[in-house]
Formats: structure tokens, sequence, C-alpha cells
């Protein structure tokens, strides 16, 4: 979503007229969301081992954070592909929507088959 707030503001083009980079642009982006995806995926694999949750006591903690930080980083990847579809938040929503909604529906078809 801040991508295409980002783009509706012109924010980039504006930055880009100071002298910054796309390349720099784009890895600043991609930095910040890995530190999210980071501290997400920490945040949920502690709360497991604080709950005394199953799937997380029987588990190793690198595996499990490994495996919620590279789905995260899936994600912001999905998230950045699609918002080179949208020029408005609104449209942005409606179009992530309608992808999960496909994608559910397409899932639950090939399950059924």
């Amino acid at each position: 979503m801040e991508i295409v707030a980002d783009k509706e503001k012109k924010l980039r083009q504006s930055l880009a007229s100071m002298g910054l980079h796309d390349l720099s642009y784009w890895l600043s982006l991609h930095v910040y969301y890995s530190i999210i995806s980071f501290l997400q995926g920490l945040s949920v694999v502690l709360c497991g081992y604080i709950c005394q949750l199953r799937f997380f006591v029987k588990n190793d903690f690198l595996v499990l954070l490994l495996t919620f930080w590279l789905s995260n980083q899936a994600f912001a990847g999905i998230s950045f592909m699609l918002s080179g579809l949208a020029n408005k938040t609104g449209a942005l929503a409606a179009k992530c929507g309608m992808v999960i909604f496909v994608s559910f529906q397409v899932k639950s078809f090939i399950d059924q088959g």
C-alpha cells in the first residue's frame, strides 16, 4: 500500500529529481520489509514458544524462524508485484482481494480433484 501511496503522491519522481536512483529506492524498501518480516517471524515463533504450542516446541527455533521469514518475504514480493498494477490505494485493495479470492478458489478446486 505504501508503494501505491508513494505513486499517488509522486514521491519517487520527486526523489528522482533530487538524484535518487531507482535501485536505491527499491533496495531501501526491500531492506525495510526484510527487517519487518524478520521481526514478525521472530514474534510469532517466540509467542509459540511462550504459549508452549506443540508445533513450536517440537521443531527447531531457526527452522521455524526461517520458514516464517521466507513466507513473509514471499508475501512482500507479491505485494511489490501487485503494486505495479494499481494507481490508487483503493484499486490495489480491490485487486489484492480478487487475487486472494481466486487463489483460494483454485486451491479448493485442486484439493477436491
